[in-house]
């Protein structure tokens, strides 16, 4: 990912790093990733593992934690010395970390920040959000042929409205009358 390779080691960076690719991973909505705790955190045996968020909706879910995304945690982790607690912790004024978490609103910063850091023009700069992981992975999800249910269970959605909204150009450009029409050898 692009992003991550324009991070270098600070606590600001690799919490940022982590942020980006739990979030990803995760599809896990700003409120989801402040609340992860070290405790939330589940490795396998293949170096993924999984993350248990709560729900805006009060329940409990368990998600996919990519290979990089553990490492990131655990890269942050280690620097940061957080062995419990929330994960994704403020950064003080003298740089070190705090105990509280980050808020929602520093989600977003979060990826502007990086986003500043690609070179982005200002004006995609400003369209970035604390969503806009959950939505990227959508779309990535659609463009590589997940299906609707498998896209909502990714993501924890209980109805297709929004991951239908967030996918819906590249559905049109991949959808049936796509293929229908867009071979030569149809009749027209």
């Amino acid at each position: 990912m692009k992003a991550l390779e324009s991070l270098g080691t600070s606590n600001r960076d690799l919490r940022a790093r982590a942020l980006i690719t739990v979030a990803y991973s995760t599809m896990a909505r700003r409120a989801e990733l402040v609340g992860i705790r070290v405790e939330d955190i589940s490795d396998a045996s293949d170096g993924d593992g999984t993350v248990t968020l709560r729900t805006k909706g009060g329940q409990i879910q368990e998600r996919y934690l990519a290979r990089e995304a553990r490492e990131a945690v655990s890269k942050w982790l280690d620097q940061a010395g957080i062995s419990e607690g929330y994960v994704f912790r403020r950064i003080e004024r003298h740089g070190g970390v705090g105990e509280r978490t980050i808020s929602s609103g520093e989600v977003a910063r979060t990826f502007k920040r990086v986003a500043k850091l690609l070179g982005w023009d200002p004006s995609r700069v400003a369209r970035v959000s604390g969503h806009s992981t959950r939505i990227g992975a959508a779309q990535d999800l659609t463009s590589a042929g997940a299906s609707l249910p498998e896209i909502m269970l990714a993501g924890g959605w209980r109805s297709p409205t929004m991951p239908t909204h967030y996918s819906r150009k590249l559905s049109a450009q991949s959808g049936a009358m796509k293929r229908w029409l867009g071979t030569s050898s149809k009749p027209r």
